[in-house]
């Protein structure tokens, strides 16, 4: 997932939903400027960090990467398949 910024090609760092909307994603760099907007309009805005193993996830997702799980390199297939069953 990257940046739902114009223009911005960063990966994102955040996911957030604005009411009525689908979940986005943000970068490290727009993050504050979302949430000053949300602020603004008299709105709490739920920012959630994206964890490691979501960053990786997204990583190969964007870059058309595998993702090193437990030292094994999985096509991006696998690893989903594996996270549907995880409960932690």
């Amino acid at each position: 997932m990257k940046c739902n910024q114009k223009g911005c090609d960063e990966v994102a760092s955040y996911r957030f939903t604005w009411p009525g909307n689908d979940e986005d994603g943000i970068c490290e760099n727009h993050v504050g400027q979302l949430i000053a907007i949300a602020s603004a309009m008299g709105m709490h805005l739920q920012v959630i960090p994206i964890s490691e193993h979501e960053k990786q996830i997204n990583d190969a997702v964007v870059y058309g990467q595998g993702v090193l799980v437990d030292g094994k390199h999985l096509p991006v297939t696998e690893v989903a398949k594996d996270s549907e069953g995880d409960e932690s």
